[in-house]
C-alpha cells in the first residue's frame, strides 16, 4: 500500500481497517467476481469499485429483496466534481417501481476524502426517513474512494 492511504485507513476503527485493507487488496489484485447479493460492506465495494476512479461524482443504489439478492442497480444521480444532486423521490420510486424491499446507496469522493460531507449526511438522514415511510429497509450508505 501507500502511506496516504495508510494515513487514511489509521483514522478508521480497527474493524473498518481490516476491511479497507481487503478490499484494496482485492481491487489491486484484479478479482472481477459477479455480485449477486450483498451481504456485507467488501460485497458494497465489490460492486462498486468502479466508481473509485471517476472524475465526478456519482449516486448508485443497489435495489434488493428481503434475502440482499439484487434486483437492479441505478445510477440515480451523476454531477461535478464534489458533489451531485440527489433526488430523493426518484431513489424511491425506482425502489417502488421494482418491488425492493431494501436498499444500499453507494457514491464516490473524486477527491479520494473518505470523511463524509455535512451534505452526504443530512442526504443519509433524508433517504432513511422516506425508506421509513415508505416501508422500505434503509442499509447503508457507503462511500467510495
Amino acid at each position: 500500500m501507500n502511506q496516504r492511504f495508510d494515513k487514511y485507513v489509521s483514522m478508521l476503527a480497527p474493524a473498518k481497517q481490516l476491511l479497507a485493507r481487503e478490499a484494496v487488496q482485492e481491487y489491486l489484485a484484479g478479482e472481477s467476481e459477479e455480485i449477486e447479493r450483498i451481504l456485507s460492506p467488501l460485497d458494497v465495494w465489490k460492486k462498486s469499485r468502479w466508481l473509485a476512479d471517476k472524475e465526478t461524482e456519482y449516486f448508485v443504489v443497489y435495489y434488493m429483496k428481503n434475502n440482499f439478492r439484487i434486483i437492479k442497480s441505478e445510477i440515480v444521480a451523476n454531477g461535478g466534481l464534489d458533489s451531485t444532486l440527489v433526488d430523493v423521490r426518484l431513489v424511491l420510486k425506482y425502489a417502488l417501481l421494482c418491488g425492493a424491499t431494501c436498499i444500499t446507496c453507494v457514491h464516490n469522493h473524486p477527491s479520494g476524502s473518505t470523511i463524509p460531507s455535512k451534505h452526504d449526511d443530512k442526504l443519509t438522514e433524508k433517504i432513511n426517513r422516506a425508506c421509513e415511510i415508505m416501508d422500505v429497509k434503509f442499509i447503508d450508505h457507503v462511500i467510495v474512494t
